[in-house]
Parts: structure tokens; sequence; C-alpha cells
């Protein structure tokens, strides 16, 4: 016995068999599409980023070539460029009050400034600290401490009446009970990353001045 397929099945077999091919054979979903492109989006960024790192440090290097910093300079070139050598005080430096001189000094100041391979005086760029002392007084020597950061000691320089000095002001908190004040100052110079200590001894009054 022969088995009839009915006419309409050679059309619709063919367009079945179709449909579960294009469906059911592991055809991406929508969501993974989605997640390819995002994923090579995120791709494309990090290698922009990472070529632009890139072209950044050559740049970086290519300024430092050209444009050397004193500390990377030769010393034979540095030692040819006017740099501090060493610190200049001011006879005034000492005590003072601001208000009257008829009372006791409530203040120091130190009048330094930093000085060339010849002595002469420079406005170099950079940092005091200031360190006083009653020295005469083994209990407690040191009178306080004060910081003048590269912007301060800039705006504290002085080049009038014949002077040309920074002048730095360090109010007292911690009175001396000797007239003789030793301040140690230390000076970080922002060219070279130097740095040069020295002292001077200056006086005070401790009583208001009898008219």
């Amino acid at each position: 016995m022969s088995l009839r397929v009915p006419w309409w099945a050679s059309f619709v077999l063919p367009s079945l068999i179709a449909s579960l091919l294009i469906n059911g054979c592991g055809s991406p979903s929508a969501a993974n599409i989605l997640l390819r492109k995002q994923n090579q989006d995120l791709q494309d960024k990090v290698d922009q980023l990472t070529q632009q790192h890139s072209r950044d440090v050559q740049t970086l290097e290519a300024c430092q070539r050209s444009h050397p910093t004193t500390m990377q300079l030769a010393p034979e070139r540095l030692a040819k460029l006017t740099t501090t050598h060493g610190l200049s005080f001011g006879r005034l430096s000492g005590g003072d009050n601001p208000d009257s001189t008829q009372e006791p000094d409530t203040q120091l100041k130190v009048f330094v400034v930093p000085v060339d391979a010849d002595g002469t005086p420079i406005k170099a760029a950079g940092s005091f600290k200031v360190e006083a002392y009653d020295l005469d007084d083994p209990a407690k020597p040191l009178l306080g401490t004060w910081n003048f950061s590269l912007d301060a000691t800039h705006s504290s320089f002085y080049s009038q009446l014949g002077m040309y000095t920074y002048v730095l002001v360090c109010p007292l908190k911690v009175r001396p009970i000797h007239p003789h004040v030793t301040m140690r100052v230390s000076f970080d110079d922002a060219l070279t990353g130097w740095q040069f200590v020295d002292q001077v001894q200056g006086l005070i009054h401790l009583q208001p001045s009898r008219p």
C-alpha cells in the first residue's frame, strides 16, 4: 500500500522546516547582540585611552629633554647661574614692638637675604624657617618656631630706604627672660633645592623704656 501525501504538504512542510532552522538552531538573541556591542564600545574606549596616555608620556619626555630642570643640570652649568650660596643678616634683627616704643618687645624681626658666591644680595625665591632661643635659660631655651611658605616669603621682601632684604616678623608667645635672643634661620632655595642654615643674635627689650 502506498502512502499518499496531501497536496498542501509540499507547501507547508518546507516553510515549517525553514522556520525551525532559523529560530531553533542557536541564532543570537537581541540581548546577546547588545552585550557584544557594549563590550566592543568599551574596548574601543580603552584602546583610545591607552593611545592617549602613550602620546602624553611622549610629550612629557620631549618637554623634559628640551627644558631640563635645575636638578637635572650638570654641576658646571649650574655653577654659571646666579644662585644662593649663603645668608646675610641685617643689623636690625632682634626685638620689636609695632605699637609703642615704650612697651616691651612683643615680636622678633629678622632681616635676612640670600647672597650669591660673591656675597651680593639676591632676591632668591624660597621658604624660611625661624627658630628663636634664649640660650641663657637652659631650662626652656626655645622661644618659638615660625615657618614662612614660598608665597609668604615673596610678600615679605622689602627694597626701600636703602634696604634690600626679607623681613620676617615672628610674634612672641613665649617671652624670654634674658635680653639676648639667638635666631636660627633655615632657607630652602626654590631654584636649586639646596638648604642654607645660619644664625644671628639680637637684643630684645624686656621692660618698658624709661622716659
